[in-house]
């Protein structure tokens, strides 16, 4: 018998994806700086970085702008041409 009301289960669980939400914006946010740091700090344009990744300019801008969120694979492929092992936290290489 669950003694607990159905709605309290219903309040922790959307507390519980409301952090999960904000954390995930959090890394995305971290992801998006670091790689226009590198880039910056490594004199790579955006178009340079791009033409090296095997990606298109706009696909830069947009990460970096956070208007597209990148996929692992982009995240990893960006990483290895700036020679980041390590990406903020995650082990990429």
């Amino acid at each position: 018998m669950n003694l607990i009301p159905k709605s309290i289960h219903q309040a922790a669980f959307d507390e519980a994806q409301r952090v999960s939400r904000e954390r995930q914006q959090k890394t995305l946010d971290n992801i998006r700086i670091n790689i226009k740091d590198h880039r910056i700090k490594q004199r790579y344009s955006q178009q340079a970085l791009a033409d090296a990744c095997g990606l298109t300019k706009q696909t830069i801008s947009n990460i970096e702008t956070g208007k597209n969120q990148p996929t692992a694979a982009t995240v990893i492929a960006i990483s290895n041409v700036l020679g980041v092992e390590e990406v903020w936290g995650i082990k990429v290489t």
